[in-house]
C-alpha cells in the first residue's frame, strides 16, 4: 500500500480517536473505497454520498454499514419514487416544502419499505434531485444539437440559475454525469469554462447596459443578475427612496419576514421577498402571514420576480396580504 495513503488513513482514524489502525484495517479501508467509488460512478450518484458513508466512521465495519445502508436506499428507487418526488418538488417549490418533509419522508418510506435518518432522508432528496437534474438536461440535450455556447448557456439558465447557493462540484458533477449520458464531445472543464465566459459577458452588458439606458430598464436588467440577499437590499432601497423607514430582518431566523416597512403614518408593513423564476405558492403566504403577527405589524406582503400560483392569490386575498410579481414590480422601482 501506498505509504502516503497509509499515512493518511492512520491520521484520519487518530483523529477520530483511534490510537492505532491495524494492516487488515487498511487493507479493508482501500477495498472499501473502491467499491465505493465504483458504485458512484456506476449508478450516477452525488459526491455528498460518499461524503456521508465516510464521515465520522471510525472502522471498516461502519463504514461498510453506511455503504450498505446507502445501496439498499438506492437500489430502491425506482421510476414510481422518481415520479413522486417530481411531482412533490412541483406542487412544494422550494420555498414551501420544509413543513411538508415529514410527511413526504413517511410517503417514501412507505412506498420503498424502509426507514431513514434524517441525514440518510436528505442524502436520498439530493441524490433523486441530482438524478432528476440530470435527466432534465439529457432531454433538452437530446431534442436538438447544441454548440459549445448554446449548452453552456442552457446549463447556466435552466440548472445554475436555479442552484445559486450550491456547491460547484453539484454542477461539476451533472454535467460530467451530462456528457455521459449523451455522448458529447465535450469536458466538463470546456463546459465550465465557457459557462464562467458567458456570466461574465452577461455582468458586463448588465453593467454597460445600467449606464446606457434609464434608471428603470437598468434595474430590471440588473435585477436578473443579482442574488436573493441582492435582491432584498435593492427591494429595500426602493422603500427607502419612497419614504418608507425600514429594518432588514436577519438572515436567518427572520419569521418569514426579510424586511419591515414603516410608512408615514407609522403603519407597519412585513415584506417577504422571493427572487424567483416559477410561481410562489401558498408557503409564502402563510409565512407572511405569521411575520405580521410575530412582528407586531399592521400589513402584510409578498414581493417576487416571478409569478404566484391561483391558491396563493386565494390566500392572501382572505387574509389581506398584497402580492406584487414582476409586473407589479414595474411600480415599485
Amino acid at each position: 500500500m501506498d505509504t502516503k495513503k497509509e499515512n493518511k488513513w492512520a491520521r484520519r482514524m487518530r483523529e477520530l480517536g483511534r490510537k492505532e489502525i491495524s494492516t487488515e484495517e487498511l487493507k479493508a479501508l482501500k477495498k472499501l473505497r473502491t467499491e465505493i467509488e465504483g458504485y458512484k460512478q456506476e449508478k450516477g450518484i452525488y459526491n455528498n454520498f460518499e461524503k456521508w458513508i465516510w464521515q465520522n466512521a471510525d472502522n471498516p465495519i461502519s463504514i461498510r454499514e453506511r455503504y450498505e445502508k446507502f445501496k439498499s436506499i438506492n437500489n430502491s428507487i425506482n421510476d414510481e419514487i422518481i415520479d413522486l418526488f417530481l411531482k412533490y418538488a412541483k406542487r412544494y417549490n422550494d420555498e414551501s416544502s420544509v413543513d411538508n418533509l415529514p410527511i413526504f419522508k413517511r410517503l417514501l418510506e412507505n412506498k420503498m419499505g424502509l426507514l431513514f435518518s434524517e441525514e440518510e432522508f436528505y442524502l436520498l432528496v439530493q441524490n433523486l434531485e441530482f438524478v432528476t437534474k440530470v435527466d432534465e438536461l439529457v432531454n433538452y440535450v437530446k431534442e436538438k444539437e447544441y454548440n459549445l455556447d448554446e449548452l453552456a448557456s442552457l446549463i447556466l439558465d435552466r440548472l445554475i440559475f436555479d442552484y445559486e447557493k450550491t456547491a460547484k462540484e453539484y454542477i461539476e458533477h451533472i454535467i460530467d454525469e451530462l456528457i455521459k449520458k449523451t455522448g458529447i464531445k465535450l469536458t466538463v472543464d470546456e463546459i465550465i469554462k465557457k459557462i464562467n465566459e458567458i456570466e461574465q459577458k452577461r455582468e458586463l452588458d448588465n453593467f454597460e447596459e445600467k449606464l446606457l439606458r434609464t434608471e428603470k430598464s437598468s434595474s430590471k436588467k440588473e435585477i436578473q443578475a443579482m442574488s436573493g440577499l441582492e435582491f432584498e437590499k435593492f427591494i429595500a432601497s426602493c422603500f427607502k427612496k419612497k419614504g418608507y423607514n425600514l429594518k432588514i430582518t436577519k438572515a436567518t431566523g427572520d419569521q418569514g419576514a426579510d424586511i419591515i416597512l414603516e410608512d408615514k403614518k407609522g403603519v407597519l408593513i412585513a415584506v417577504q421577498i422571493k427572487k424567483y423564476v416559477g410561481s410562489v405558492g401558498n408557503k409564502a403566504v402563510q409565512e407572511v402571514v405569521a411575520s405580521m403577527k410575530f412582528y407586531d405589524c399592521d400589513k402584510a406582503m409578498v414581493i417576487t420576480t416571478g409569478t404566484f400560483t391561483k391558491s396563493a392569490f386565494e390566500l392572501a386575498s382572505k387574509n389581506g396580504v398584497q402580492l406584487i410579481d414582476k409586473k407589479g414590480l414595474d411600480d415599485l422601482i
